[in-house]
């Protein structure tokens, strides 16, 4: 069994502070502020979905920031820099806690896998909230089952040998024998196992996986 976090409930009491700058009902309504944030320097800045926090609207609404931060002095600094840069409308809002229903995990190199019976232990991984946040993500071990499923909108192609049909143990042990037996052959559609995931949790089991993503 590996070390770190048994669970998940210190992202859950994690609190948050946004710049926000402009909103919109669509994420495609804040690409002109997200563009014009890019442009002052501010970039790969996260939209915020206001339902995903306790403290914002639970209408659906989108968010253009300029960083989402665990710390409220650390909002008001770069709040300063905005307002100088000339989002004079931009302010610091309480988000309060995380409260949506996919988180992030992390892997650099997938060498810690742990592969029993009927599941797969990922151990040392790096959990965070499915945000760019300037705060702390935590060490953790997931689980994925026979029952972990990939969700009907998720993007197959991006998951590295993917076989049709596959689920996603079925996926991690090939790729974790590809990747110890035959490097290769795993090397040719990138390290699958590596990455940043997005999951949808029950305590430390990975219920569902909605994304595999690449570092830029």
């Amino acid at each position: 069994m590996f070390g770190g976090n048994q669970n998940y409930d210190e992202l859950k009491r994690q609190e948050y502070y946004g710049v926000f700058v402009s909103s919109a009902k669509s994420p495609e309504g804040c690409t002109p502020t997200v563009d014009k944030l890019e442009e002052a320097g501010f970039m790969r800045e996260p939209v915020v979905y206001t339902p995903d926090f306790s403290e914002l609207n639970p209408q659906p609404y989108y968010v253009a920031t300029a960083g989402m931060f665990t710390s409220e002095n650390d909002a008001k600094e770069t709040l300063a820099k905005v307002k100088k840069a000339g989002f004079t409308d931009a302010y610091v809002k309480y988000a309060g806690t995380y409260i949506g229903e996919k988180y992030w995990y992390t892997m650099h190199g997938g060498e810690r896998i742990d592969v029993l019976k009927d599941s797969v232990m990922l151990g040392g991984v790096s959990l965070s909230i499915p945000y760019l946040t300037y705060g702390e993500s935590i060490n953790a071990y997931l689980l994925v089952t026979e029952d972990t499923v990939f969700d009907s909108s998720a993007d197959l192609g991006s998951f590295g040998n993917y076989e049709k049909g596959d689920t996603p143990y079925e996926w991690i042990v090939r790729n974790y024998e590809l990747m110890n037996n035959d490097p290769d052959r795993y090397q040719m559609n990138g390290p699958a196992l590596s990455g940043v995931f997005e999951i949808g949790l029950e305590d430390n089991k990975i219920k569902t996986y909605y994304g595999s993503y690449w570092w830029d």
